[in-house]
């Protein structure tokens, strides 16, 4: 990898900056180095602090822990109006749905209750991948 001092030096001070985090960990592998962020589903903080470091560190590559079927849930609210409930029951997996309606009910009231919506910091972190 070809960098100049100031690139090297920006790095580092990002890196100085980000270590004071507790919540973000800095894994140097060779001439990469990865910004791993803990966040939680219901929290302002976390959907802040993925934006900030994004924005800050400009990465080549984002990402950010969602199967595709919650991806495709999340980036298309209306999904759920598309279930054919009767296939849900034919493939077996109707109490998985119900499970999960449930914890995204319990999710949905305590978001209301702190001002989140669940799931905001993966939402933040695939938009503020794009903007990079």
């Amino acid at each position: 990898m070809n960098l100049d001092k100031n690139h090297i030096i920006a790095e580092n001070e990002i890196d100085q900056q980000l270590s004071k985090s507790p919540s973000i960990q800095i894994i140097k592998d060779q001439d990469r180095t990865i910004y791993l962020i803990g966040t939680a589903h219901i929290s302002a903080r976390s959907v802040a602090e993925v934006k900030e470091t994004i924005e800050l560190v400009k990465p080549d590559s984002v990402c950010v822990e969602l199967c595709k079927t919650r991806y495709d849930s999340m980036m298309d609210e209306n999904r759920w109006k598309k279930l054919d409930i009767f296939q849900v029951v034919k493939q077996g997996k109707f109490l998985y749905l119900l499970a999960n309606l449930a914890l995204s009910a319990y999710q949905r009231t305590l978001g209301e209750k702190f001002g989140v919506q669940p799931g905001a910091e993966q939402r933040q972190g695939i938009e503020s991948a794009k903007q990079v």
